[in-house]
């Protein structure tokens, strides 16, 4: 079996740009968390944390921050795990 390389597709075509864009945002997601020593914020598929805040106040600007310049969606967890806020 040999592999085949797929052309790219066109960014021209407006259906393909809005779902590339679509994907990169959910790559670039932020994400507040509720750990045992306070709030982190973190990207989403990264093992590394952007920072860790001792109260949720603090988590949610760094956060939003953090969305502005990955110009990606905000998820905010309550303590339960309980998704409560997504902008």
């Amino acid at each position: 079996m040999t592999l085949k390389t797929l052309p790219t597709p066109s960014t021209s075509n407006p259906q393909i740009r809005e779902y590339t864009t679509a994907v990169d945002k959910g790559y670039n997601s932020v994400f507040v968390v509720a750990t045992e020593t306070g709030w982190n914020v973190s990207l989403a598929g990264s093992q590394k944390r952007i920072g860790s805040f001792t109260n949720k106040a603090q988590a949610l600007i760094e956060a939003k921050k953090q969305a502005t310049t990955h110009k990606s969606s905000l998820f905010v967890f309550e303590k339960t795990g309980e998704l409560v806020k997504t902008v």
